[in-house]
């Protein structure tokens, strides 16, 4: 009976150390510092994909060549308003193509974005837009009313735009009329340098369980780290499809 335990395990075993070569090695160009960041990656992968389909969201399908221009295009909107690297933006949007898009292309000027959770009100959102000391809170149209509720104890001169037509006295500027304007041509190193792989990236957040939310950095290194070693472990495929289930 061990014998054949033995037996049984091994092929197990055996995926499993294919798993893992294959993980180390899709990280290994990370470790010579050559890597170039994900923004970077995608804007690449739509010259190479073209109108492969990248992203597919409710009856609504992005190509790559459609993703790569989008980033370019939040990219080029970013520098226009006056953001810079090491500027950090705070994004309250539901899931969808855009959310990717604005973040990936504030990423590629070296603005770093917090992601704050949708269900957060008042005095706890306010508090995790603070934690990270944003120049600007760009916020979903149909999250403008939790924008309201926390913009008053928001602290320092931060400017506010919403991403769609939000109804209210007050409307905020359209970033999305403005990004739909701007032209999709790259982003050329005299005009922005990428970031480096040590360079923030993300800002994410505790859950808030034991205390208030906090904001944890997260590296260019850290989010390639983990996308091409999961790739590598799951041995994922030109033709496969991955289902984001997070709000």
């Amino acid at each position: 009976m061990k014998a054949e335990g033995r037996e049984h395990t091994r092929p197990a075993a055996q995926s499993a150390a294919r798993a893992w070569m294959r993980a180390l090695q899709a990280t290994a160009p990370l470790s010579a510092g050559t890597c170039p960041t994900l923004p970077e990656r995608l804007v690449q992968l739509g010259v190479h994909h073209g109108q492969a389909a990248a992203i597919l969201s409710e009856g609504r399908q992005l190509s790559y060549a459609q993703l790569a221009d989008s980033i370019q295009r939040h990219a080029r909107w970013a520098l226009a308003q006056g953001l810079r690297a090491g500027d950090v933006v705070a994004l309250l949007m539901p899931n969808c193509p855009e959310y990717l898009a604005i973040w990936l292309g504030l990423a590629r000027i070296g603005v770093a974005v917090a992601l704050v959770n949708t269900n957060l009100r008042g005095a706890l959102l306010a508090h995790c837009i603070n934690a990270v000391a944003p120049r600007a809170v760009l916020v979903s149209a149909a999250l403008a009313e939790a924008a309201q509720s926390a913009r008053a104890l928001v602290s320092g001169a931060v400017q506010w735009w919403t991403y769609g037509a939000s109804a209210g006295a007050a409307p905020l500027p359209r970033a999305d009329l403005a990004v739909e304007q701007t032209p999709a041509d790259p982003i050329t190193t005299d005009e922005c340098m990428p970031p480096a792989l040590n360079d923030r990236a993300l800002y994410i957040y505790t859950s808030g369980t034991t205390g208030l939310p906090k904001a944890a950095v997260v590296s260019h290194r850290r989010v390639l780290q983990w996308s091409l070693w999961f790739a590598g472990m799951m041995d994922v495929q030109a033709g496969d499809r991955m289902y984001d289930c997070l709000p």
